[in-house]
């Protein structure tokens, strides 16, 4: 059963990542290629690293719902960069837009993983 508690920090996480994302394409403004997106994909994976080592105990599990579930999903989009990608390639770029996919990919990977690494105690390293 979910919380009210749980509920609000998801919704709070959320809110906050969302709006990160907003403010960074805001300030950035129109590119030629969607370089806002990459970063805050890979950014946001890689700070989804760093909240799956910090909420490893039941103890934690608020950090991993507003950090992992809420902040980085509102920050990070799946859906935008589906958009982004048939964009690209229905405007003729199927290159850029394969390049897009892989280096995003690519990159939220390896993100992820040093976000990880750098939570992990040293001993576990």
């Amino acid at each position: 059963m979910m919380s009210s508690l749980r509920a609000l920090v998801v919704a709070v996480g959320g809110a906050l990542g969302a709006t990160c994302r907003w403010g960074i394409d805001a300030i950035v403004g129109p590119t030629d290629w969607p370089w806002v997106l990459l970063v805050v994909n890979v950014a946001g994976s890689f700070v989804l690293g760093l909240v799956l080592v910090a909420a490893t105990t039941s103890k934690r599990e608020l950090i991993r719902l507003g950090g992992g579930v809420g902040f980085c999903g509102g920050l990070t989009t799946f859906s935008s960069f589906a958009v982004v990608t048939a964009r690209l390639i229905e405007a003729d770029r199927t290159v850029s837009g394969a390049a897009f996919v892989a280096v995003s990919i690519g990159l939220a990977c390896v993100a992820l993983v040093a976000g990880m690494r750098l939570r992990q105690p040293a001993a576990a390293q």
